[in-house]
C-alpha cells in the first residue's frame, strides 16, 4: 500500500512516499481503508521532534518509533480483529492517537489499524471529508467546552478561533445558545460569523485583553497572552481554559514547549476561582466521546471548516501550508478519497 514515511526529525523534506505492507488487525482493532486524514500541529511536533519532549513521546531520539505519520481518519472497515465492534463495510471516522499526545499513528497510508474504542460510525449525510475534519479537533473542543459554563446569556471568548479546533468550538458554543466572541485574523471573520460568532476581533489590529468587555469564559488556543491578562477579562466567576500549542517553534521553548505553561496553571488552580486547567477527566460524564461527536455531526450542531485538501503524495506541501499560511479550518489529506 502507498504510505508516507518519516525517516528522521526535521522539516517537511523528511517525508517520502513508499510501498509498505497492509496492517493486520489485532484483538479489539479493525483495519480501515483510509479515505481522508488530516494535517495538524501535533503532526508538526512529531515531524520536527520539537520540543525535545516530543521525541520521548514519539518513542525515538533520532526518529519516531512509528514511521507513518497521521493520527485521525475517515474510511471504510476492511478487516476485523477478535472482539471488534464494527463490521466489514462500515463507514467510520475517529482517531488513533488522542490530541496533544505527540506520536505518529499511521493514518498517512491507504490502510490503518485502529482500536475500535476510538471510532464511530460516520452519519449517512456527513461527508468523509467533514468526518475527517472533525475527529480530533472536535474531541479537543468538546473536552474544553465541558469545563466552562455555556448557554443563553453566557459570554465566551475564543482566542485562535479560526483554526480546526476554534471553528468547531464556535459551532459547539453557538449550538448551545452562547454569545461567542471569536479572535483571529480579519480574513477569517466572515467564516467565524457564519459559524455563529456574534463578534469577531482581528488580533493583528486589536488586543482583546485591552478591551473593557468581560466574559464568562475564555478558551485560549494559542496561549499568546498571559494568564493574568486573560483573567482580568473574566467575570467574577468566569473560567479560563488553555488549550495551547507551541506556535510551530516560534515561542522558543525547545525543551518542553507549552507543557510548562500547563504545569504552572495546574499549580495555581487550587488558589484561583478562574482556572479550569485542561482536564483529562472532562469526558467522564460521556460514555462514548466519539459517539457524542457523531451525534452532534448528525444533528447539524457541528460544522467542520475545511481549508484545503492535498493528495497523499503532497503531504510535505500540506505541512508547509499549515505552518506558513494560517489555514481557516482543517487541512485534509486525500488518501483514497470518496
Amino acid at each position: 500500500m502507498r504510505a508516507i514515511l518519516q525517516h528522521a526529525y526535521g522539516g517537511p523534506e523528511v517525508y517520502r512516499t513508499a510501498d509498505i505492507p497492509v496492517p493486520h488487525p489485532r484483538s479489539g482493532e479493525v483495519v480501515v481503508r483510509v479515505r481522508y486524514t488530516s494535517m495538524h500541529a501535533d503532526i508538526w511536533h512529531v515531524m520536527r521532534g520539537h520540543p525535545y519532549l516530543a521525541r520521548l513521546l514519539a518513542g525515538g531520539l533520532r526518529r519516531p518509533h512509528v514511521p507513518v505519520p497521521g493520527t485521525d481518519l475517515s474510511g471504510t472497515v476492511t478487516a476485523v480483529g477478535a472482539g471488534a465492534r464494527f463490521s466489514v463495510g462500515d463507514e467510520v471516522f475517529g482517531e488513533i492517537v488522542k490530541g496533544n499526545q505527540w506520536h505518529n499513528g499511521g493514518t498517512f497510508a491507504e490502510y490503518a489499524a485502529v482500536p475500535t474504542d476510538r471510532l464511530a460510525i460516520r452519519p449517512d449525510h456527513v461527508s468523509p471529508q467533514s468526518a475527517a475534519a472533525a475527529a480530533t479537533p472536535a474531541l479537543i473542543a468538546l473536552q474544553s467546552i465541558l469545563q466552562v459554563d455555556t448557554g443563553p446569556g453566557r459570554r465566551l471568548l475564543i482566542n485562535g478561533a479560526g483554526g480546526a479546533v476554534g471553528t468547531l468550538l464556535v459551532s459547539m458554543a453557538h449550538a448551545r445558545g452562547t454569545d461567542v466572541t471569536a479572535v483571529d485574523t480579519a480574513a477569517k471573520a466572515g467564516l467565524l460569523r457564519e459559524l455563529g460568532a456574534r463578534r469577531t476581533i482581528d488580533y493583528r489590529t486589536e488586543d482583546y485583553t485591552a478591551s473593557k468587555h468581560r466574559y464568562d469564559a475564555i478558551i485560549d488556543i494559542p496561549g499568546n497572552h498571559s494568564y493574568q491578562r486573560n483573567a482580568a477579562m473574566l467575570t467574577p466567576d468566569g473560567k479560563y481554559v488553555l488549550i495551547g500549542h507551541d506556535e510551530y517553534g516560534r515561542a522558543h521553548r525547545p525543551v518542553i514547549g507549552s507543557v510548562g505553561k500547563f504545569m504552572k496553571l495546574a499549580v495555581r488552580a487550587p488558589f484561583s476561582r478562574h482556572l479550569a486547567p485542561f482536564n483529562l477527566k472532562a469526558f467522564e460524564s460521556i460514555a462514548d466521546p466519539m459517539q457524542e461527536i457523531a451525534g452532534q455531526l448528525a444533528a447539524g450542531e457541528l460544522s467542520p471548516a475545511i481549508d484545503s485538501v492535498f493528495a497523499l503524495e503532497d503531504a510535505a506541501d500540506a505541512m508547509r501550508h499549515l505552518v506558513a499560511d494560517s489555514p481557516a479550518g482543517r487541512v485534509l489529506i486525500r488518501v483514497t478519497g470518496d
